[in-house]
């Protein structure tokens, strides 16, 4: 933490090449969000120039008391819901428009069937996959998880249990055995998974 501090030291002195470890140290998890958020690579390394491209411009409105990694994953988490918010009102207008215009040539195919969802993640909202990334992905807790998205601890942990049981039914082996799951809502309460069967 003390070299990432003399790093962001030499990058506020003017060194913009000492900007480049900071890139190359953050990098891959920015990437690797932004995807899990967008689920399209494409949009990732997008995001991902554009997040380390907003942090450097605004550099000195970090506040090195806290990690540098969550500073950047917080705005790769706002770029990334940005554009999947430009990208549903892009095809919105475009569906409005071949409605009222009866020789439009173009197919608009529904959001559920953008590229911009993954076959599994389309099963989650926004807010699951971000939080559902930064817990696998970066380890996050639930309080840091928490900060990053400006809601209560207990709502991230609501958040990640409904993210999982979305993601389970969709596994070819859910529910095939009879686990008990406890509900994050309720700590003391617990329920059964419902048995598949052959």
């Amino acid at each position: 933490m003390d070299e990432e501090k003399q790093v962001i030291a030499m990058c506020l002195a003017g060194d913009n090449e000492a900007f480049a470890i900071l890139v190359n140290r953050y990098e891959a998890h920015v990437k690797a969000l932004a995807w899990n958020i967008t689920g399209s690579g494409e949009d990732a390394g997008e995001i991902s120039q554009d997040a380390f491209l907003q942090a450097f411009k605004n550099l000195r409105l970090f506040d090195q008391s806290k990690p540098f990694k969550n500073w950047i994953l917080g705005i790769t988490i706002k770029r990334s819901l940005d554009k999947i918010r430009k990208q549903k009102t892009f095809l919105n207008f475009f569906k409005r428009y071949s409605q009222e215009v009866p020789t439009a040539k173009e197919e608009i195919r529904p959001i559920e069937e953008s590229p911009i969802f993954h076959p599994l993640l389309k099963r989650l909202n926004e807010r699951e996959r971000t939080a559902l990334s930064l817990q696998i992905n970066e380890n996050f807790t639930a309080k840091e998880i928490s900060q990053l998205l400006n809601c209560s601890e207990n709502s991230v942990r609501v958040t990640l249990f409904n993210a999982k049981k979305k993601l389970k039914k969709g596994l070819p082996m859910a529910g095939k055995t009879n686990r008990e799951q406890s509900n994050p809502a309720n700590p003391g309460k617990t329920h059964k998974t419902d048995e598949v069967v052959p």
